[in-house]
């Protein structure tokens, strides 16, 4: 390197552990869209992965995931700005545009002026900073009375970058090809793929449900990743209490936001937790080979060696499809149950997900 090279530096900030971040996205019918850019927008900022994502539908929250966000004591707990594009894509009809007088545009006058600005960050969507004070409410069981105690107003990726420094002006850190969702990829399979792999590219606004053949499926319900913490720990022993072990594997069924965000919650909060969308066939009689074996590894393989339970649960499902759910699983030749299957028909499978 010759002295007429130019220097360049990123500032970054070092701490014992990564950033919990707690997101919250509108959980209406475009859900996965906004999970994935929000996914997107924050390996962005803090890189890595560990981001809970917290659904909303008008500002509310479901009391399960406020309790299981307290359970993840998140650090931040942050909303997310929406660009024109987005708010003209998935709200054409009730998105006005106007012109410097503020006269209403319409036709091409209108299409060019939202092409101009398509890329501008608006407001967060309707209901988003309600649900922010929702989860920091539910989150902070001890709060300053008296004062000022106005709430300091910071959207996403306008955070000073001395406190946090944007993954992508780190160098090499997308660098060569990476293993991410793909773009393209919407829906419930897209979600799936994106929390499991990570985005590292922004949604397509069109993206839809990709067409999975068996083969390709069974080789996403087969997939494995390395844990969070691989890439650091060479060299290292791992030691680990086996009380840890009695906590069972969880399996949220169910295709809402809802059902999403709860088990990418369990996993972040305590470990071992699957996300099982009708997409990978879990209302078919006959359970596909992948699926039932996954579920059983899922439930047996411990730390210890020793068999531990399976919970059974979801957000959006009733109770009677949950076990028709178990029995499916149980009747699966594909697989021996030497340990329990626990489902919502015992009382207290549902204590871990009620922590006060």
């Amino acid at each position: 390197m010759s002295d007429a090279t130019p220097m360049k530096y990123s500032v970054i900030n070092r701490g014992l552990r990564p950033a919990r971040v707690a997101i919250v996205f509108d959980g209406g019918d475009n859900w996965s869209y906004w999970a994935r850019r929000a996914l997107f927008l924050a390996g962005q900022i803090w890189g890595g992965a560990g981001f809970a994502l917290v659904p909303h539908r008008a500002g509310v929250v479901d009391p399960i995931l406020l309790r299981a966000c307290r359970a993840y004591d998140p650090d931040y707990i942050v909303a997310f700005s929406h660009t024109v594009g987005e708010y003209c894509h998935f709200a054409s009809g009730s998105f006005i545009v106007n012109d410097d007088s503020g006269n209403p545009l319409t036709g091409e006058a209108r299409a060019a002026k939202i092409a101009e600005h398509f890329d501008e960050e608006l407001e967060p969507g309707p209901g988003a900073m309600e649900a922010r004070e929702a989860v920091a409410r539910a989150c902070s069981p001890y709060r300053l009375t008296g004062g000022d105690e106005s709430p300091k107003v910071s959207y996403f990726l306008e955070a000073s970058s001395a406190e946090f420094p944007a993954a992508e002006s780190i160098p090499g850190a997308y660098a060569g090809h990476v293993l991410h969702c793909p773009p393209s990829w919407g829906g419930l399979a897209g979600a799936a793929v994106a929390s499991h792999a990570g985005v590292a590219s922004p949604p397509d606004l069109t993206s839809a449900e990709p067409e999975l053949d068996t083969a390709t499926l069974w080789q996403l319900l087969c997939a494995s990743r390395a844990g969070d913490w691989t890439a650091t720990t060479t060299g290292l022993v791992a030691v680990q209490s086996p009380a840890l072990d009695a906590w069972p594997a969880v399996a949220v069924l169910g295709d809402s936001a809802e059902d999403f965000a709860l088990a990418r919650l369990i996993r972040l909060t305590y470990g071992r937790c699957v996300w099982l969308p009708t997409v990978f066939g879990i209302d078919e009689e006959k359970l596909s080979y992948p699926l039932s074996s996954g579920l059983f590894d899922l439930a047996t393989k411990t730390a210890a060696g020793r068999p531990r339970s399976l919970l059974l649960t979801s957000v959006s499902r009733p109770a009677d499809n949950v076990l028709d759910f178990e029995r499916r699983l149980r009747d699966n030749e594909n697989i021996r149950t030497s340990g329990r299957l626990l489902t919502n028909d015992a009382p207290w499978t549902k204590a871990p997900l009620d922590i006060e």
